[in-house]
């Protein structure tokens, strides 16, 4: 049986389900946002935006909706702050501007992305399908105080949409251009005065943006489901518990690459003994036996390529199937004056697949699993001139990653008739992060208020980096003539390598409000962040 293809079925029947019937809830948030009021939990409380001294961007779920905004990329429609971008099956965020460029194991982002609470380290997490979300909030500039490591860009929250307390059903279909359909829906079922259930899903299927001739195949293609089963209860005034369970589950065929060849008959520059001479090349070393060096430069060849149909590599159209698990878990306890929160969620995401590359070049990605975990114990107090915040936060991330970069013949000489691998590495990682933080807002007056924060943070990775030799020109290794298939028997190792990176830093924040009017906020602040360091095959480098 396909299980795939069952859950869809019936995800599509709960969804066709809500569409037949009114709805019948509506969330709190939701009634305060119709009075005219905008409540965010920029700062770890709920508060109406305008009273927040962040530059901060908040996007409801209406908006959400009518951009049609279902993955991570396409949020940057509503937000231009964001700029977000598809690296193959990775993804790269920057806010303003500020951003990470690399996407390795060691790597972290300089944006921090949480969902519920949520801490999401990883760049192969952030392309889960969006859904059901009730609003998002863009905090922009450094976030170290409150969200710790990998803040200096800022942070950006997605809020899921909390059970009702009444029942209530939603759903929506969706049609697009490459034969684009998405199902979303919910339901809400109330467990009378004490809390409610929802369960949540989406389902996205499009053909591929791009078609191949020479291997007649599209690559763009996006098959997802998503589903999400939240629980909220609320056994007393003072006590709120709230879980989820969460499944998404993605088959995307990455877009594959358009290339030009310099090498082919025609575009190979002109040269004499004196260097290049063709317009748009560049000498970039000493002409040998008469044979100069070129590079070209400020071309602009791939204009020409038609981006919709174009020849792919001869290694076909790259796959990538990810599974993805998440649990998120919180409480809430007011004591009378002092609140006490938690937050926490596990995640285990699991992603096989290739890239095909340039002229004929297939990176295999064999074992790549990530299993995340985020905790965050924190008080609140609030008086008639005092605001302040504690806790801790600890985070834990393991990664387990085997890959190799297959080349396809010709030429047979270098890697055999099948083709073989020019690398094969793995990569065994651990991070663990503890921080301990504290934030307060002192008020001199009803229209002058003094913030202060700071938060000490204790970074640890550890790593086991293997890489073996290719089997180029090496008939005897078990890495030549291998096919583009795992390989069954390893050589030894050129480098087995343990490595280690520790380091603590502090991140602090000083700030001023002025508030001439219940309508005005006026505030200065310096906030400062950090971007946790790591290592590479060559040694440990320092935090950002």
């Amino acid at each position: 049986m396909n299980v795939r293809f069952v859950t869809r079925t019936l995800l599509a029947g709960a969804c066709v389900l809500a569409m037949s019937a009114p709805a019948f809830a509506q969330s709190a948030d939701a009634n305060a946002a119709d009075e005219g009021e905008i409540v965010v939990t920029a700062q770890n409380r709920a508060e109406n935006v305008q009273d927040v001294p962040i530059a901060i961007n908040v996007i409801s779920e209406e908006a959400v909706k009518a951009a049609g905004v279902t993955d991570f990329t396409a949020v940057q429609r509503i937000a231009p702050v964001l700029n977000i971008v598809n690296d193959t099956v990775n993804t790269r965020v920057a806010i303003r501007g500020i951003g990470s460029n690399s996407n390795d194991e060691t790597q972290d982002q300089t944006v921090a992305i949480n969902i519920d609470g949520e801490y999401i380290n990883r760049p192969a997490a952030l392309n889960a399908s969006l859904f059901d979300i009730q609003r998002v909030e863009v905090l922009r500039g450094p976030q170290g105080t409150l969200y710790g490591r990998n803040a200096t860009g800022g942070a950006v929250n997605f809020i899921t949409r909390k059970p009702g307390d009444e029942f209530g059903v939603n759903g929506s279909f969706s049609y697009g251009n490459y034969d684009h359909k998405i199902v979303e829906g919910g339901i809400d079922i109330p467990l009378g005065d004490i809390g409610g259930i929802r369960a949540a899903g989406i389902a996205s299927k499009r053909k591929g943006y791009n078609f191949h001739p020479n291997v007649n195949l599209r690559s763009g293609n996006d098959d997802t489901w998503a589903g999400r089963l939240s629980l909220r209860l609320e056994p007393t005034d003072a006590l709120t518990i709230r879980a989820s369970v969460e499944r998404v589950d993605s088959f995307v065929a990455v877009a594959a690459q358009a290339n030009f060849s310099f090498n082919a008959t025609g575009n190979v520059p002109a040269t004499t003994a004196a260097g290049c001479t063709a317009s748009g090349w560049q000498s970039i070393g000493a002409v040998v036996a008469g044979v100069a060096r070129c590079i070209p430069v400020s071309t602009s060849n791939l204009a020409t390529v038609d981006r919709s149909v174009y020849n792919a590599p001869t290694t076909g159209v790259g796959l990538t199937d990810s599974e993805s698990w998440a649990y998120r878990g919180g409480l809430t306890y007011d004591f009378g004056g002092v609140t006490l929160s938690y937050n926490g969620g596990y995640r285990a995401t699991d992603r096989v697949g290739a890239v095909t590359l340039s002229p004929g070049y297939r990176f295999n990605n064999y074992l790549d699993t990530i299993d995340t975990q985020s905790h965050e114990l924190r008080l609140n107090g609030e008086s008639d001139t005092l605001k302040w915040q504690a806790g801790g936060f600890f985070f834990k991330e393991v990664l387990d990653i085997e890959r190799g970069l297959y080349r396809a013949p010709p030429p047979a000489f270098l890697l055999g008739a099948n083709g073989g691998y020019v690398n094969y590495f793995t990569r065994d990682v651990t991070s663990k992060s503890l921080a301990v933080f504290g934030q307060a807002e002192y008020k001199f007056s009803d229209a002058f208020t003094l913030v202060v924060g700071g938060r000490y943070t204790d970074d640890k990775r550890r790593a086991q980096f293997v890489n073996y030799p290719g089997g180029i020109a090496n008939p005897a290794s078990p890495l030549f003539n291998t096919g583009s298939v795992r390989p069954t028997t390893l050589p030894a190792p050129i480098i087995n390598r343990a490595l280690a990176y520790d380091e603590g830093n502090f991140t602090w924040l000083v700030g001023a409000n002025y508030t001439p009017n219940d309508d005005t906020l006026i505030y200065a602040k310096v906030s400062t962040g950090f971007k946790a360091g790591g290592f590479d095959p060559i040694g440990a480098y320092n935090s950002e």
